[in-house]
């Protein structure tokens, strides 16, 4: 048996209210699933904010920590370059009097090994 039709406008109304009635509790239903997701979806997003924020911390101490260390090299290094410059120095100097020391030993042996002059 199919439904029955009504038959005055009066039972015709009550059944749209009947359908529109339904219609509104299953989209309220649907809204208040969604606010859940919604809300949890922000809560998922407000921890993820939080984690970034500690990590964005974390990061910028680390900065600030390294910043003098990284400085502090840079100086280092220079004052390596400078006592590497003045090393090389001071080893061609050595080298230059090495030389001269050599030359006058070799030059003096050099005297003594020419005869003497009969004027002795």
């Amino acid at each position: 048996m199919s439904p029955e039709i009504p038959r005055s406008w009066e039972s015709l109304g009550e059944e749209q209210l009947k359908i529109y009635a339904k219609e509104i509790a299953e989209l309220y239903r649907q809204e208040q699933q969604l606010r859940q997701v919604l809300e949890e979806k922000n809560r998922e997003l407000e921890q993820r904010v939080r984690e970034l924020t500690g990590l964005n911390n974390l990061f910028q101490q680390h900065l600030s920590e390294q910043s003098p260390m990284i400085e502090i090299t840079r100086e280092i290094v220079v004052e390596l370059g400078k006592f590497a410059r003045d090393a090389n120095r001071l080893a061609e100097r050595a080298k230059r009097q090495l030389f001269l020391n050599n030359q006058v030993t070799h030059e003096g042996n050099t005297d003594k090994d020419k005869p003497s002059s009969p004027s002795g």
